[in-house]
């Protein structure tokens, strides 16, 4: 029988190495997700907790079925269609939909 220790003397430490970039991705790409500011909020006139509610429906509902998209890759009309059509698919009511475009528009390009 083959003694895997001395094929494979790194073992444990590529296992921590892959689960330490593992979790360092998630983090990254979790906070790459744009947040709403205070300065949104006076350039909009829309309240900032209804901008971040919109991000968190957007990051729970449309993150479970698709990555998700930053919101500066589309202009305005764009998200209006982009939320439009995948509505029902994200089971999202109408108000919740207001929040997400709030949010997406909110960092969107003009």
């Amino acid at each position: 029988m083959k003694n895997y220790r001395s094929d494979w003397p790194f073992h444990f430490p590529c296992k921590a190495i892959l689960l330490f970039l593992i979790c360092g991705l998630i983090y990254r790409c979790g906070s790459a997700l744009y947040v709403p500011t205070i300065e949104d909020q006076e350039r909009t006139g829309i309240m900032l907790d209804s901008l971040k509610e919109g991000r968190k429906i957007y990051a729970a509902n449309c993150g479970n079925c698709h990555n998700l998209y930053i919101p500066g890759q589309y202009n305005s009309a764009e998200w209006e269609r982009n939320v439009a059509e995948m509505q029902e698919k994200g089971k999202i009511t109408d108000s919740q939909k207001v929040k997400v475009l709030y949010y997406l528009k909110s960092g969107c390009k003009k």
